[in-house]
């Protein structure tokens, strides 16, 4: 068997532009036909022994993989079998492994002859939350949930099906914005629910630009770690493909050099109020706990909208965002206007997270962009995180340099 290098699952990303890229995988999880799962004996601590069993889950929202925890020992040790699903973008095939590992602290930690550094803890939910992780490479994160028996035959049949942890659903926007004017467009929607009954906060994750060319327009956006963070706290999380973009319907107006800057953004605020609109209405959403994220120009988007809408949201997380970097000279004043704007018309606090050497923008010109936004009576915090491996602008993919902070700001909305 070859065991697959992750390179943080999602390295190979086209995050220069503000995308993460995902390879949906319907294959499913190989395991072997001899698992024996030994119940824990009572010499075994209990946070320990809850480990035992099989589980199931994904990497990064779509990657599947299962964990079956066979024998704990009274030190700690546990023999466990790992495995992971076929990835056709990252050219790896299904397969599986017995590994060795410890639980202490409450973690179930062990190392792949890769040399990644693999452990999993437990949730609120009751769930297995993972983490894989390469020398200066972005871990990646799992969310994995108990197969309810130790019946080999039932969790070979369970790993067989197809693990898909989303939903994909058409939104319609009615258009009112320039060429589009009175044309109804159906936008590719990606959702990963809640299980649990009752209704349920909220995150609209934004995808960013093309680039100058760099990324497809039909390319598909489903997040990846960040999707698996917030839907592990408890959020239903929403990732939309705006107009012209995945295989959402219409022109993708954002990159059209004929149109106004404003144009483009005015045709991307009301794509997401077609989101917002539409997810008010479900049944299992909490209307009043939506908080809108985004990366580079879908951070920027998010920051835009809570100033047009201001009542529909309860926060804003920006990543790394603006509409045109640092380097377009004049163009990127867009920038400032549209920051000043928000600052003067949002109402809720938001969360702004940029690295150093990001590609498009340094952390002087966040800075001003950040000023321009407080000054006009904003609300927020600017994070400045140092010292990620390589380009700044993936900061989204390094959910250890800002899930604290993140998670902090959630609990204070």
């Amino acid at each position: 068997m070859n065991k697959p290098h992750f390179n943080g699952l999602w390295g190979i990303l086209l995050v220069a532009i503000g995308v993460c890229t995902s390879a949906v995988s319907y294959a499913q999880t190989e395991l072997p036909d001899d698992i024996s799962i030994a119940p824990p004996s009572s010499a075994v601590a209990q946070n320990a022994a809850a480990f035992s069993g099989a589980w199931l889950g994904t990497w990064g929202g779509e990657l599947p993989t299962a964990l079956i925890v066979e024998q704990i020992n009274s030190n700690g040790t546990a023999h466990a079998i790992y495995s992971w699903g076929d990835s056709k973008l990252f050219g790896f095939k299904t397969g599986w492994e017995r590994e060795t590992g410890k639980i202490s602290n409450d973690r179930l930690q062990f190392s792949s002859p890769a040399g990644a550094k693999i452990d999993f803890i437990f949730e609120p939910n009751g769930r297995l939350s993972g983490r894989y992780e390469l020398s200066n490479t972005p871990p990646s994160f799992a969310e994995l949930y108990r197969i309810p028996t130790t019946n080999v035959s039932a969790i070979l049949e369970a790993a067989k099906r197809p693990v898909v942890s989303w939903q994909e659903i058409r939104i319609p926007v009615l258009s009112q914005i320039g060429p589009t004017k009175g044309k109804t467009f159906g936008l590719q929607t990606t959702v990963f629910r809640q299980t649990s009954p009752g209704k349920h906060p909220v995150v609209i994750f934004n995808h960013g630009s093309t680039g100058p060319g760099i990324v497809p327009t039909n390319f598909i956006f489903r997040g990846g770690n960040e999707v698996t963070f917030f839907h592990s706290r408890g959020y239903i999380v929403v990732v939309p493909m705006r107009k012209g973009r995945g295989q959402s319907e219409g022109p993708y107006l954002e990159e059209d050099d004929s149109l106004p800057a404003s144009v483009g953004l005015d045709s991307a605020i009301e794509d997401l109020q077609a989101v917002v609109e539409y997810m008010c209405k479900q049944n299992d959403v909490d209307s009043n706990r939506i908080v809108l994220a985004g990366v580079s120009r879908g951070g920027f988007l998010s920051v835009t909208y809570a100033g047009r809408h201001p009542a529909n949201i309860i926060g804003v997380i920006n990543f790394s965002g603006g509409w045109f970097g640092e380097g377009m000279g004049s163009a990127s004043d867009f920038n400032f206007e549209e920051f000043q704007k928000a600052g003067r018309d949002s109402k809720v606090p938001m969360l702004w997270l940029y690295a150093d050497h990001d590609e498009f923008y340094s952390l002087k010109f966040v800075e001003r962009e950040f000023s321009k936004f407080r000054d006009a009576g904003g609300r927020g915090e600017l994070v400045e995180v140092r010292d990620i491996p390589g380009d700044g602008h993936m900061l989204c993919l390094w959910v250890d340099r800002w899930q604290n902070q993140v998670a902090n700001y959630l609990k204070c909305l």
